[in-house]
């Protein structure tokens, strides 16, 4: 019988390869495999990748319940002392509050270079922000087929690997999350690179030029056309791959 506390196929993968290293850092609720695809592409190009897993996922949402968002600067504190062993240099790579996660931890701890895939910025009217701050003691997860979860219009495949179900007082945990990126933001010193499809169904449509707007470090861009949210597991995705491995070489001396 089986005494793993995480879920099965979820476990944070290591990938040995050279002196450089990349830390892949998953979405809200998701787990390191969602990022598999982009370690497994990277590491065939020689790179040392670490597929990190953020507190309070890929066990029970019960302890993302329990979990604040410097939580998952920790997470990403941890994943750096690991790699300080392996590699000379490290990027960190996120998608969608992995983004998020990425940035705020560039501003804070000496990185190679960050890449931000499908980040929201998230500009929350005053009465969202009372909304989150209500919610932020129910700690019960809404499963996300249910009409009370807030992303009920943004649909996965069965399998995908993320919790089925959110607890609401998480959102408040992202609100700050995003108050302390957008503080980030002009104090990253690192070469940045933000990727975005202009048909991402799920965060706000001009995220891109808003994150781009704040940063003065150097930056670069790069919008794809009918990508899914989750850029690192569209059937395209490749074309995404070879953008942000030819921005590590461009970056890695």
């Amino acid at each position: 019988m089986s005494t793993s506390f995480l879920v099965p196929h979820s476990e944070p993968f290591l990938l040995p390869g050279n002196r450089t290293g990349c830390i892949l850092i998953h979405g809200f609720t998701a787990m390191p495999e969602e990022m598999r695809f982009l370690g497994e592409y990277l590491h065939g190009q020689g790179y040392t990748v670490l597929g990190l897993r953020l507190a309070g996922h890929a066990t029970h949402p019960r302890d993302l319940a329990r979990t604040v968002w410097t939580d998952w600067l920790v997470s990403v504190e941890e994943g750096l002392a690991l790699l300080s062993h392996l590699t000379d240099r490290v990027y960190l790579i996120g998608l969608s509050m992995g983004g998020m996660v990425s940035l705020t931890a560039a501003a804070r701890y000496p990185v190679a270079g960050v890449v931000a895939l499908s980040t929201p910025f998230l500009q929350f009217k005053p009465d969202e922000i009372k909304e989150t701050r209500k919610n932020s003691r129910r700690r019960k997860p809404v499963p996300k087929n249910s009409p009370a979860h807030p992303t009920l219009g943004f649909r996965r495949e069965a399998n995908y690997p993320a919790y089925a179900a959110t607890p609401p007082n998480i959102y408040w945990q992202v609100n700050q999350l995003q108050a302390a990126m957008e503080t980030a933001l002009p104090k990253i010193v690192c070469p940045t690179f933000i990727i975005q499809s202009r048909h991402d169904p799920f965060i706000p449509p001009d995220s891109l030029d808003q994150i781009a707007a704040r940063l003065t470090t150097h930056r670069q861009t790069l919008w794809l056309a009918h990508f899914e949210h989750a850029l690192v597991r569209d059937a395209r995705r490749e074309t995404a791959f070879e953008g942000i491995e030819g921005f590590i070489r461009e970056h890695t001396v």
